[in-house]
């Protein structure tokens, strides 16, 4: 398991980042501040609050209201400038009496504690508190990378990726741009819009698609308005509830005194409708729930309409008979 040292991680004019790494084959964290001030000004006066280590993914949350791009790409540029640096980590222990005189950073010890203190200091970076697993040098860091933002109880929270899962996260988004390819037939830098066209494809399809539902649906009112009978079944094994709206819609326009009990669904499991025109005289609010129960469904409605799902369409000419009785 991965641990996140408990301690401040930053204060005064330069940030620390947790990051993680792998000896051998356990994985271990450390705290690592390697975000110094550039020579003659410092960066930002942001402090830490809190961090976590996950497994493909690292964060930290400072105290900014917004980090903006360009703070990002300074910041990575500090990061990775202390990295080429390889920095020495070292881990002592240190009495009372010395820590006080320390310039440390801590979120302080523990109620009660008596013994020394571990210090863990990174060469001309650092020096704070800690009890975790540290690299021997930043440069075991491998990299960095600062990847995203979220705004975070009042501050932001800081998305980043270093050595290993850096590694494995470059790996798995250029097998994942390789499929893209295959797919979309397209350079990588033309994904984005390769995948823009297909989704207009695909929104102008369903518009076409839409619009020859609505053609079919009044084409089946219409032809369902030409039986003579005051109640019209009809069953569809390859439409939806949405089409059976269509054409109870369209047959209370164009025969208002006429009742529909319309299904849809191959099988048992399917869809129901039950709708009266204006001047006919089957009450929907007391046949639609009857409807439902013979076909052992769920249904709601309000009006002249009562529908829901079935699961046994197959006992459909008991509904039926339910509006001859």
């Amino acid at each position: 398991t991965l641990r996140v040292a408990a301690n401040r991680l930053t204060t005064g004019p330069w940030v620390a980042l947790p990051c993680s790494m792998c000896a051998g084959r356990k994985a271990r964290s450390a705290t690592c501040s390697v975000a110094r001030p550039r020579r003659g000004r410092s960066l930002w006066n942001w402090t830490g609050f809190a961090a976590s280590i996950t497994e493909h993914l690292s964060d930290i949350e400072v105290d900014a209201a917004e980090v903006s791009p360009e703070q990002l790409t300074e910041l990575e540029e500090a990061v990775a400038s202390e990295i080429r640096a390889a920095r020495r980590v070292t881990a002592r222990r240190v009495d009372a009496a010395e820590y006080e005189r320390l310039p440390a950073r801590s979120r302080g010890l523990p109620a009660g504690h008596t013994g020394s203190i571990r210090i863990v200091e990174i060469a001309d970076v650092d020096l704070n508190t800690c009890g975790g697993t540290h690299c021997g040098s930043t440069s075991e860091l491998e990299a960095l990378k600062l990847l995203r933002t979220e705004s975070a109880r009042g501050g932001t929270r800081i998305f980043y990726a270093a050595g290993g899962r850096l590694r494995g996260l470059l790996g798995a988004s250029q097998d994942r741009n390789a499929l893209l390819r295959g797919l979309l037939g397209v350079a990588d830098e033309e994904l984005v819009a390769g995948v823009e066209s297909r989704l207009r494809q695909l929104k102008d399809a369903h518009r076409v698609i839409r619009d020859l539902e609505d053609g079919l649906a009044v084409a089946c009112a219409e032809g369902l308005v030409g039986r003579t009978e005051s109640v019209t079944f009809a069953h569809w094994p390859d439409r939806d509830l949405p089409f059976l709206q269509r054409v109870a819609k369209e047959m209370s326009r164009l025969a208002p005194e006429r009742a529909v009990l319309l299904t849809c669904g191959a099988g048992d499991e399917g869809a129901f409708l039950v709708g009266a025109g204006e001047r006919s005289p089957v009450e929907v609010a007391v046949v639609g729930p009857q409807v439902a129960e013979v076909l052992a469904g769920r249904g709601g409605g309000s009006g002249r309409v009562f529908q829901g799902r079935a699961t046994r369409l197959s006992r459909r000419g008991d509904a039926e008979a339910m509006f001859t009785e």
